[in-house]
């Protein structure tokens, strides 16, 4: 029996209770309010990778309350789809992330004796006459009709469609049309982030090739809010007037459809900093940022990536740090003063890099063959993003914890102290 077909069966059943999802609830607050209602113990809510396995467990707890005419199948259950498979990327061994302290937790989700990192391959699903639908500000792909859902190209939120008040058919009936070759890039994380927008969103083009210039090719994304994703689609060869934004409960119906495999997944080849996404950002972002750039990038150049100008996450004492990190021949650089080409281009030849945790750490895929990362990490919150990128990139990585935090609303907007005298010591061969 299909996941469709079990839900519906429990349409039938007095002794399961139906919940309506209020239409104010984000996705993750969505699936939190079915999990309570259950009493079912799920994961966190907000993990891409699992909470589409949550959501169906949920359902078969719960009465179809919302979208009763829709359907979820597989791509190949299709009879208009044509799946192209673009990438693979061999499992890869990374070496052992460094520690100049202590080893921060996060790396105790990664292999811990042979780091071999395994990267999903990359395909793109081809669909005439469809839609993309940004459903709880998560990518919905949907067949010409109009109700059926294209399960494993569609965000893992997408089951919530059967418990929300929102009609996906109205969505659809009132999608703009394109005549058109349409490719989305939106996922479920919905956010001016530009770490997640270069290594997540922008790689999800590559396939195109020179192709992406062609004026009959559009790319859907959720609306753009900071200048920077405008900047970089156009060094993408994207222009402005081929960018089309959806907001929530919005609706794309497309000649054709050239959906990335990895909408729904966290996990993905960017990520994992697979060769032809590094390859891919470096040819586009990298040389265009240089052939436009008003900065001349030093060889050799060391530099400090300060968060002074972040809202959260920053230094307490970091006028201390900064003066200990300019004796040792960094000069510090803040990248929300400078325009997005010269960030790019000031790491074009840094060839040892200095910072905390944060998204600008991004721009280090563009740094010379054997640039150096030395990563803070704050004890409370952080991610292997940038061990993997700089492990992807054959760089070295060292990480150093702090475990002076001054809390904030979220770990993820902790702010931290630095004990200089500490960190001097422990990380003296770096920084020599």
């Amino acid at each position: 029996m299909t996941q469709t077909s079990a839900m519906k069966a429990k349409v039938e059943s007095s002794a399961v209770e139906k919940f309506v999802l209020s239409p104010d609830l984000k996705k993750a607050e969505a699936v939190s309010f079915l999990a309570e209602r259950t009493g079912l113990t799920i994961g966190n809510p907000w993990q891409s990778s699992t909470v589409g396995r949550d959501i169906e467990r949920l359902a078969a707890e719960i009465v179809i309350s919302g979208n009763e005419d829709v359907r979820f199948i597989a791509h190949t259950e299709l009879g208009n789809a044509d799946e192209i498979h673009v990438f693979s990327t061999p499992s890869r061994r990374f070496p052992p992330p460094h520690a100049a302290n202590s080893r921060h937790l996060m790396f105790d989700g990664l292999p811990s004796e042979t780091y071999a990192v395994a990267t999903p391959d990359f395909s793109v699903l081809s669909l005439t006459d469809s839609y993309i639908c940004h459903f709880l500000e998560a990518p919905v792909i949907v067949a010409p009709d109009g109700r059926t859902v294209v399960r494993d190209y569609s965000s893992n939120y997408s089951g919530l469609l059967h418990f929300h008040p929102r009609r996906l058919a109205d969505c659809t009936a009132q999608a703009r049309y394109i005549d058109g070759i349409v490719v989305p890039i939106a996922d479920d994380v919905q956010l001016a982030n530009i770490f997640h927008w270069i290594i997540d969103w922008l790689p999800r083009l590559a396939f195109l090739g020179p192709g992406v210039r062609k004026r009959d090719i559009y790319v859907v994304t959720s609306p753009l809010t900071a200048k920077f994703q405008w900047e970089t689609l156009r060094l993408c060869g994207v222009d402005e007037d081929r960018v089309v934004t959806v907001g929530n409960f919005e609706a794309i119906r497309a000649r054709q459809l050239l959906v990335p495999s990895n909408l729904g997944e966290v996990v993905h080849p960017g990520f994992t900093a697979a060769p032809w996404v590094l390859s891919y950002l470096r040819s586009t972002l990298g040389l265009g940022a240089l052939r436009q750039a008003s900065v001349v990038p030093k060889a050799g150049d060391r530099i400090y990536v300060s968060r002074r100008d972040a809202s959260h996450r920053r230094i307490g004492n970091e006028d201390e740090l900064a003066a200990r990190l300019a004796r040792a021949g960094y000069r510090e650089v803040a990248l929300s003063s400078l325009p997005l080409v010269d960030q790019i281009a000031t790491f074009t030849n840094a060839d040892s890099v200095v910072g905390l945790h944060g998204a600008g750490l991004i721009h280090f895929a563009f740094t010379p063959e054997r640039a150096r990362l030395l990563e803070i990490l704050p004890q409370s919150y952080a991610i292997p993003t940038l061990y993997l990128l700089a492990a992807g990139l054959d760089a070295e990585y060292l990480s150093y914890v702090t475990d002076l935090v001054i809390p904030g609303s979220h770990a993820s907007f902790d702010d931290v102290a630095i004990d200089v005298a500490d960190f001097t010591t422990r990380c003296q061969e770096f920084l020599a």
